[in-house]
């Protein structure tokens, strides 16, 4: 069976429309779950509870002048104080009416009044999300917090400071905040891809985010000498999809067009193509092969198997990791080689990985929910990076993900 690949690109583009950023005061938030009590203080809503969780919740204010139509939310920061050994901030959710589709684990306590600290699944707790592409939020769109406590109110024991989570604010970026109208997009660039320019890209790398999707909210998959270009927001391929990768790929010579093994976008601007012990570099700004290849793997990759590679992502901790069999290689983008002590057998550190899965997989990409899926023949498995463990499946692929084969 032909391998299933996705392309990868870690980028966010700015909006050419002004930014707006949207504040809600924690005094729009209420208990909806949990016994507490909520009063508002001089600098947003005081929150008091017991052992058990207390759910927070809040409808978020859309931009003024867009007459309540959904808009696109690209950042989301939770601005709160609790005392030095508690309450705990534990979740994140976000919930369009009653669907509830996202839910972040989190651990912070203390002042993050004023402080920001980026989410990044899991290597490091924080109190700030970056959304690429951004999330569409409409007027029901409310966030739901999670607040465990150390003690219970009326023990005594513990200092007032230590019962209490104020939350100061909810911050909300919306790029392209504008009434929205009716009527077909603006039609892409090119008939497959969308091309970025160098200086596009280079401001962006600011707000990198780890994703498998390209900044127009495009995804692509490759089968044999066919790829797929899948659209995020409609959670669905494009119509006339699939399409030969010849003619659709600058640069791709014959051996790759035929068929890619792997690929992996790196932290420069570049998507690297694998194919048996040797690889490609594709410059996203120019939307082509940079000249002089294909290389050897070998001369370049330090510690990574010099051919034949069946998957490889980018993770959300500045290590890319590599697949082969059943086993894998942890590759750091900091020193660029790979960490010693690989290769390691998938089955020893994968947490819930069926049999099948760990004996070897097709490929893997890491999604704008927190969530990695990893491919093998006709099935898929979701993992959940916070957690470090699968979450569900193994499930049809042709079931889940619309279009693709």
């Amino acid at each position: 069976m032909a391998t299933l690949v996705v392309t990868a690109v870690l980028v966010s583009v700015p909006s050419l429309f002004a930014l707006v950023k949207q504040k809600n005061s924690g005094t729009q938030f209420f208990v909806v779950q949990g016994k507490g009590t909520a009063d508002n203080v001089a600098d947003g809503r005081r929150f008091r509870g017991q052992r058990d969780p207390l759910k927070i919740k809040g409808t978020l204010s859309l931009p003024p002048g867009t007459h309540s139509q959904p808009q696109k939310m690209s950042r989301l920061a939770i601005h709160f104080h609790t005392g030095p050994i508690g309450p705990t901030l534990s979740s994140v959710q976000l919930c369009d009416g009653a669907n509830c589709k996202y839910r972040y684990v989190t651990n912070l306590k203390g002042d993050y009044s004023v402080r920001e600290t980026l989410y990044t699944n899991g290597a490091q707790y924080g109190n700030v999300w970056i959304f690429n592409p951004p999330e569409l939020v409409g007027p029901q769109f409310a966030v739901v917090l999670e607040v465990s406590f150390p003690g219970v109110i009326d023990e005594g024991t513990m200092p007032a400071k230590d019962l209490e989570f104020t939350l100061t604010s909810v911050d909300v970026d919306f790029p392209d905040a504008r009434p929205i109208h009716m009527g077909k997009t603006k039609p892409e660039l090119g008939a497959n891809k969308t091309t970025l320019s160098a200086s596009t890209l280079t401001a962006a790398a600011a707000g990198a985010t780890i994703t498998s999707i390209w900044p127009t909210g495009k995804a692509y998959f490759f089968k044999g000498s066919q790829y797929v270009r899948y659209d995020v927001k409609t959670d669905k391929a494009d119509p006339d999809y699939p399409q030969p990768i010849a003619g659709h790929w600058p640069g791709f010579p014959p051996e790759f067009e035929s068929g890619i093994d792997a690929e992996v976008m790196w932290n420069n601007g570049k998507v690297y193509f694998f194919k048996g012990d040797q690889y490609l570099r594709y410059d996203i700004a120019s939307d082509k092969v940079d000249a002089g290849f294909p290389q050897p793997i070998v001369a370049h990759w330090p510690g990574l198997w010099s051919d034949h590679i069946d998957a490889g992502v980018v993770w959300p901790n500045g290590k890319a990791y590599f697949f082969r069999g059943n086993q894998y290689i942890r590759y750091d983008l900091a020193t660029d080689k790979a960490d010693p002590g690989y290769p390691q057998a998938i089955s020893s550190h994968w947490k819930g990985f069926p049999k099948n899965f760990a004996s070897g997989i097709d490929n893997v990409v890491v999604w704008n929910n927190g969530k990695a899926y990893f491919f093998k023949g006709r099935k898929l498995i979701r993992y959940d990076i916070a957690t470090d463990k699968v979450d569900e499946g193994p499930v049809p692929i042709v079931r889940n993900w619309h279009g693709l084969w």
